[in-house]
C-alpha cells in the first residue's frame, strides 16, 4: 500500500500567526482556521484521510507543513491572497500512490511558478520550469517530499511517527453585529 496524501508545505512557521495565514489563504475573508481539540502525530496526520476543511499542521523553525484533503489543497491555492504571501515559497501536493497519480504546485510570493500532473509515470500537463529537485529526482512521492523539506527546513524521511502534529478547522466566519 501506498501513500495516499495531499497537502502543502511554506517556507514560514505560521504557529503563531494562524490568523494571518488564514487570511493568506481564505481570499474571500468568509473563512479562517480554528484550532481543533485534539493533538494528532505524523503517523494518525498520514493516514486520516482528511475530511473537507480539516487540516492537520507540523510547524518547524522555518516553515509550516499541513496535511488537507485533496479538493481543499485545489481550493485553497486557487482562492489564495497572494500578496499576503509575499516573501514565500509554498508547495501543494496531492498523490495517491495507489493508482500513480501526482499533481504538484509550487509558489513563489503566491504566484504559481512550477505545476506538475503526472499518472503511471507519464507526465500529462506541466508548466513553468523544472526545479532544481526535479533535475536530481525522478520519483514523483521523493520529489515532493523533498521539496517539502527543503521548504521547512527538516528532511522529510527525518519526521518520526510520533511527531506531533495540530489540528486546524476551517470555520466560517459569522458577521459582527
Amino acid at each position: 500500500m501506498g501513500w495516499n496524501l495531499a497537502g502543502f508545505a511554506i517556507n514560514k512557521n505560521y504557529e503563531n500567526k494562524i490568523e494571518e495565514l488564514s487570511k493568506a489563504l481564505f481570499k474571500s475573508g468568509r473563512s479562517h482556521l480554528v484550532e481543533g481539540r485534539n493533538k494528532y502525530n505524523f503517523e494518525k496526520s498520514s493516514t486520516f484521510g482528511s475530511t473537507k476543511g480539516r487540516m492537520d499542521f507540523m510547524f518547524t523553525e522555518k516553515g509550516s507543513f499541513a496535511f488537507c484533503n485533496v479538493m481543499e489543497t485545489e481550493y485553497l491555492l486557487g482562492s489564495r491572497n497572494p500578496e499576503l504571501l509575499k516573501g514565500t515559497e509554498m508547495v501543494l501536493f496531492a498523490m495517491s500512490e495507489t493508482s500513480m497519480a501526482f499533481m504538484m504546485k509550487y509558489y513563489v510570493d503566491g504566484i504559481k511558478t512550477r505545476e506538475i500532473h503526472n499518472v503511471e509515470g507519464v507526465t500529462k500537463y506541466s508548466f513553468g520550469n523544472p526545479l532544481k529537485l526535479e533535475l536530481e529526482e525522478e520519483d514523483m512521492s521523493e520529489l515532493f517530499f523533498g521539496i517539502a523539506g527543503e521548504l521547512i527546513g527538516k528532511p522529510f524521511n527525518s519526521i518520526k511517527p510520533d511527531e506531533p502534529f495540530t489540528r486546524y478547522v476551517k470555520k466560517k466566519k459569522t458577521k459582527e453585529k
